[in-house]
């Protein structure tokens, strides 16, 4: 995807983001869904602007809970987890790129996680991936307990689907 799909600079990525932080609607967890799904497409500057604004928000949120007010930067308990989910993306694919020694160039390119990299990280950590079609959903993880797994709808590219639950599982788990 090149970056003028993003708008100049990558400005409309940003904007749709910052617009959808702090909301209390549906628009939040569709804009979580977008983020994670294209988050090693988005170019390096997005990325480190969305990120910033994130744990800047994401602290804020964490004060404003611990002081008992009414008002929270990030929406409601199902938001806040919405948006610590993409955090979690987001720290999962850079313990990725360094597990795997990748660097951004000076073009700024760098190796995205595909479905190879997901398909290693699953069996490193011995995950059990399981489709459910009649549910539309696939879930990857360890079955325990206290099991990192995560589950994401099917959608048009199953492929795509379990590539984001393997990462989800492992960011619950730690990278």
């Amino acid at each position: 995807m090149s970056a003028p799909h993003y708008g100049r600079d990558g400005l409309m990525a940003i904007a749709a983001f910052r617009y959808c932080l702090g909301r209390q609607s549906y628009i939040v967890g569709d804009c979580c869904e977008w983020l994670t799904e294209q988050w090693s497409s988005l170019p390096g500057n997005v990325r480190r602007v969305i990120e910033r604004d994130l744990r800047e928000a994401i602290q804020r949120d964490d004060d404003a809970r611990k002081r008992g007010e009414q008002y929270k930067p990030l929406g409601m308990d199902m938001d806040r987890a919405g948006w610590l989910a993409v955090l979690a993306a987001i720290e999962t694919h850079a313990a990725l790129r360094t597990q795997a020694g990748t660097t951004n160039d000076a073009t700024g390119a760098e190796v995205t996680i595909d479905d190879g990299d997901a398909l290693r990280l699953a069996v490193e950590r011995g995950y059990v991936i399981n489709i459910d079609k009649a549910g539309w959903r696939v879930t990857a993880g360890v079955w325990s307990n206290e099991g990192e797994s995560a589950s994401e709808p099917l959608g048009a590219d199953p492929c795509a689907a379990t590539r984001r639950a393997i990462v989800r599982a492992a960011a619950l788990g730690g990278a």
